[in-house]
């Protein structure tokens, strides 16, 4: 659709919410003069009151979009996805309030992103609107934050470092701290109850080539001198292996193996522990319901102090035939200061860089859709990808 066709360029549904606010900010502030914003949602005070904060702080943006739209109004969002060229949606827990928009912006012909890390949802919507998306020559990119970018633009880094047309097999060791929102906290309880997908969800059918991700058990690992658990059950892994279905460069056989680092042993069983019983009492109606209303309300988050201390960490060992490389992706607070950036940067490089970007329509992930236009905005805002040194070089 080209974009004289359409009132604005980019609409950032749920800015009013904690993550939505801090996504319209860094937009604001990065995004090519007369690109045209709108930011959406359900309370109109709220997106007013934000949008004059940031024509405030960037007295070029002249004008600021506001759409009042709601997932319970099909029309509302059919009306935002018309208006736009592409919308960025932050507004969780998707597998309640996802399928009415990328239903809308698929009949509409418009662009899709969000910050989803829901894995269940991924795959449920894969499944769904794959097809559609693609005769309409839409772009539906999922988990374009801390889900799930590190893990699949790393391993994009990674590959690149390896000899062309080998066998692949990577190994990733996430480390992390940050405080939680309320709404990804209640995305989590969501996914917690949410039926598990088996092994097969891993078997997209648009490939030619094959993948796996091998499901691991915890274990002391000496390559980073520390206790991991594997993180099977993530969306990273399924992005990952479907970026490797579709760019050529990750060779004939891939396989993937993702793990969660701990400090120590106790650390490591507490935890494993804990999201057993969180993972049984989620499934039980009146606790789910319970715990819904005791977590930290929706809209609500870290302080930037706490925002300030977080940290990610991810590290990965690689072989193919007998090179060996190690290479770590690191940046800031996972969950809201680096996520908002990547969100940004994900939706900034679709509209700004679209003539340079790969040709592919459908559900894309940010490896395939963006490659090295994205890696490169990432480090321009400080996100880290670096070769490491090997042990004894």
């Amino acid at each position: 659709m080209k974009s004289e066709t359409r009132e604005f360029d980019l609409v950032l549904f749920g800015a009013s919410g904690f993550t939505g606010g801090l996504v319209a900010q860094h937009v604001a502030a990065h995004a090519r003069e007369g690109l045209r914003i709108a930011l959406a949602g359900r309370r109109a005070d709220t997106l007013h009151a934000l949008r004059e904060r940031l024509m405030a702080a960037h007295p070029s943006r002249r004008h600021i979009g506001v759409i009042i739209a709601d997932v319970s109004d099909p029309a509302s969002l059919a009306r935002m996805a018309a208006s736009t060229r592409a919308v960025l949606s932050t507004v969780g827990p998707f597998v309640d309030y996802g399928e009415p928009l990328i239903k809308a912006c698929v009949e509409q012909g418009t662009d899709y992103l969000d910050s989803t890390g829901e894995r269940p949802f991924v795959l449920n919507m894969t499944e769904r609107y794959d097809a559609a998306a693609r005769a309409r020559g839409v772009r539906l990119i999922f988990a374009c934050g801390f889900d799930s970018i590190p893990a699949d633009l790393g391993v994009y880094f990674t590959v690149q470092q390896l000899p062309a047309g080998a066998p692949i097999e990577i190994a990733s060791y996430l480390s992390f701290r940050g405080v939680f929102s309320g709404g990804t906290q209640r995305s989590a309880i969501k996914e917690l109850a949410a039926e598990r997908p088996g092994a097969e969800a891993y078997a997209f059918t648009e490939a030619d080539r094959g993948g796996r991700v091998i499901k691991g058990r915890a274990h002391r690992a000496r390559s980073i001198g520390a206790w991991v658990t594997p993180f099977f059950d993530a969306v990273d892994s399924n992005i990952v292996l479907r970026s490797a279905k579709v760019i050529e460069r990750y060779g004939p056989r891939f396989t993937y193996r993702p793990w969660v680092v701990y400090p120590n042993v106790f650390v490591m069983l507490m935890l494993m522990l804990v999201g057993v019983i969180a993972g049984g009492l989620a499934r039980v109606v009146p606790i789910r319901n319970l715990l819904l209303k005791l977590i930290t309300p929706s809209g609500q988050g870290p302080t930037p102090e706490q925002m300030a201390r977080g940290w990610f960490r991810v590290r990965f060992e690689a072989e193919s035939g007998k090179t060996r490389v190690s290479t770590e992706v690191s940046g800031g607070d996972p969950g809201y200061g680096a996520t908002s950036m990547m969100l940004g940067q994900s939706a900034l490089c679709l509209l700004e860089d679209r003539e340079h970007l790969p040709q592919r329509s459908g559900v894309v992930t940010t490896a395939a859709a963006f490659g090295d236009r994205l890696l490169g905005r990432l480090q321009a805002h400080g996100l880290q990808f670096r070769v490491l040194p090997q042990s004894g070089s």
